[in-house]
């Protein structure tokens, strides 16, 4: 397996060294920014390929937080340990014992810290005893709960779809895109206070960045009352051809007080409507269940999920690499009506997090067989 560590070099000087050698000795590949920084492109792009090449994470968190980059305002570590979140690989997380925290590394290890679902967690005391830390982790990597799992639900849990709480789009017009929501009802009561949503409301727009969905360009209004917390991007406006295909663009997230999640998001399209990919659908959706795990906290209890479509009148099912070249195109519906699959189990805990790939596949078939039903 190929093992990124991610830490600040000082501080933790032994410990970043023993580790190449001992990986290298169990069979594994060692990955660290010490070994990209001869490339040609930035050592920050370089570090968040060797995240995205990487089969596990591998944390060390030390007494220093690193110095914040100007794009996000997170530390090189920070960073690297969100686009860990983003991909959905197992976290492996260390903490060095009898340190004191800098007051952003203490903020950081709380925000590690309430994201336990799907990261392993231990504490080290030196290089030797980490080693020995880090052998066993790894060995016992297959024995991880990394799946979310189905359990039944007790009673019918009732989703905020989108329309509830905003005013229905008026029009889809013919080459309109289509839009997707997702939404995650916890199974066990939540309520969430003015002020914790206020406090989500100020994270949302560095985590819509982090997970690299919204362009650091695009500005992102954010907000929060008594009923919800929210984080809405700007919409960008369309430029090139009138047949070259537009990308996604996520649209908004949302945390309501009874703690429901929810996420919407305009699928790739171009003048003849957006696209269904059966292929393209898992990831997607797997991709917003770890965002909306990422938004806040998370509750150790089931959720209840439910995902829907805002059809634009052309909405197929196709392989998006034709968007741009396609000739036809056959619609959902001509009025436009949007299409729920209302939830009739519950995922796991993990289900925002470590398995969002099993619940995605899930999800998307579910879309997709309604989606040809109704058609």
């Amino acid at each position: 397996m190929k093992v990124f560590i991610s830490s600040v070099r000082h501080g933790l000087e032994e410990e970043r060294d023993c580790l190449p050698g001992l990986l290298l000795a169990i069979g594994h590949e060692p990955l660290r920014f010490e070994d990209f920084t001869a490339q040609s492109r930035p050592s920050r792009e370089a570090c968040l390929r060797g995240v995205k090449a990487a089969d596990v994470y591998l944390l060390l968190l030390g007494q220093v937080y690193g110095d914040p980059l100007a794009e996000t305002g997170l530390s090189p570590t920070h960073e690297e340990y969100n686009a860990a979140r983003v991909r959905g690989i197992p976290c492996l997380t260390f903490r060095k014992q009898s340190v004191h925290l800098e007051p952003a590394q203490a903020d950081f290890l709380r925000e590690v810290e309430a994201y336990s679902t799907g990261v392993f967690w231990d504490s080290f005391s030196s290089a030797v005893d980490l080693q020995a830390k880090v052998v066993a982790a790894l060995a016992n990597l297959p024995t991880l709960d990394r799946s979310a799992g189905w359990v039944p639900l007790r009673t019918a849990v009732a989703v905020q779809w989108r329309h509830s709480w905003t005013a229905p789009r008026e029009t889809y017009p013919f080459g309109s895109a289509a839009e997707l929501e997702l939404h995650a009802v916890p199974v066990e009561p939540i309520h969430l206070s003015a002020r914790q949503l206020r406090d989500t409301s100020e994270s949302m727009a560095r985590q819509l960045r982090a997970h690299g969905l919204v362009p650091t360009s695009t500005a992102i209004e954010v907000g929060s009352d008594s009923t919800a917390a929210w984080a809405l991007p700007a919409r960008e406006l369309t430029r090139g051809g009138w047949n070259e295909p537009r990308p996604e663009a996520l649209l908004g997230v949302r945390l309501s007080a009874s703690g429901q999640r929810s996420v919407w998001q305009q699928l790739p399209s171009d003048s003849m409507g957006s696209l269904l990919d059966p292929d393209d659908l898992p990831i997607r959706i797997a991709s917003l269940l770890r965002l909306l795990g990422a938004i806040s906290p998370l509750a150790d209890t089931p959720w209840a999920l439910g995902v829907g479509l805002h059809p634009s009148v052309t909405l197929s099912v196709g392989p998006i690499q034709s968007l741009g070249q396609r000739t036809r195109a056959q619609g959902l519906s001509v009025d436009g009506k949007p299409l729920y699959v209302d939830p009739d189990e519950a995922a796991g805990p993990g289900a925002l997090d470590a398995g969002s790939q099993e619940i995605g596949a899930v999800l998307a078939k579910n879309l997709l067989n309604a989606f040809v039903r109704r058609r």
